[in-house]
């Protein structure tokens, strides 16, 4: 009996010590699932992340596209101003006028913010205004309208004022012209910038435009 006690005594050791490493294998192979798990999770998270960054607009009928109408400007002291059409007294896309008060202007009240909300497929048309209030003649054209994010442009179409061609505005009054902007079904995004540069005219400047607006007329 003595004999079976010492026995007994000597071999838990052995089995405590297989017990152990049972056990520290058996944590590790839990760790290892659970950092697989974690890892399979973060990147379900981002790739749905992204397909929602990227989900056409038109999925959802009633998520809209924010567009920023932004200007820079060179050598042009004067602002732009947004408005809306007026309803009661309609015109066509692109018409461009001076007029003497702003109540003869085809407007009716002014856009406080340059921010358009447009749904998919959907246009807005507005109406750009510079007030002249100065006693000096001024001329000015608009650099092609950039788009950012870039790949978020695809589906937009703006009909607006760079269109290779200088404005003139007399003395103390107001310039306006009418424009729209449409978005496709296919857009994609939640928000554009739509950036223009207007860009004042010198004398030089102007009498070379000038003269190369009567010599194409006089070639038509």
């Amino acid at each position: 009996m003595k004999m079976k006690n010492i026995r007994r005594n000597i071999g838990n050791p052995i089995c405590n010590l297989r017990n152990d490493s049972l056990l520290k294998n058996k944590q590790r192979n839990i760790g290892i699932f659970l950092l697989l798990f974690c890892l399979f999770e973060c990147k379900k998270e981002i790739s749905n992340s992204a397909a929602e960054n990227l989900e056409p607009l038109s999925s959802d009928p009633n998520r809209q596209v924010r567009v920023q109408i932004l200007w820079e400007k060179k050598n042009f002291p004067l602002e732009m101003e947004l408005y809306e059409g007026a309803s009661q007294r309609p015109v066509d896309l692109w018409a461009t006028g001076t007029v003497k008060d702003l109540s003869e202007a085809p407007v009716s009240v002014k856009m406080e913010e340059n921010d358009l909300y447009l749904k998919p497929g959907s246009k807005k048309r507005f109406v750009l205004v510079v007030k002249n209030t100065t006693n000096r003649d001024f001329y000015f054209f608009a650099a092609p309208h950039s788009m950012v994010p870039a790949e978020g442009s695809l589906g937009f179409k703006f009909k607006c004022l760079c269109i290779n061609h200088a404005f003139y505005i007399p003395p103390g009054e107001t310039w306006y012209r009418v424009v729209e902007l449409r978005t496709g079904g296919e857009v994609m995004g939640k928000e554009l910038k739509i950036t223009h540069t207007l860009v004042g005219m010198d004398e030089a400047r102007i009498q070379l435009y000038q003269k190369r607006i009567g010599t194409v007329s006089n070639e038509d």
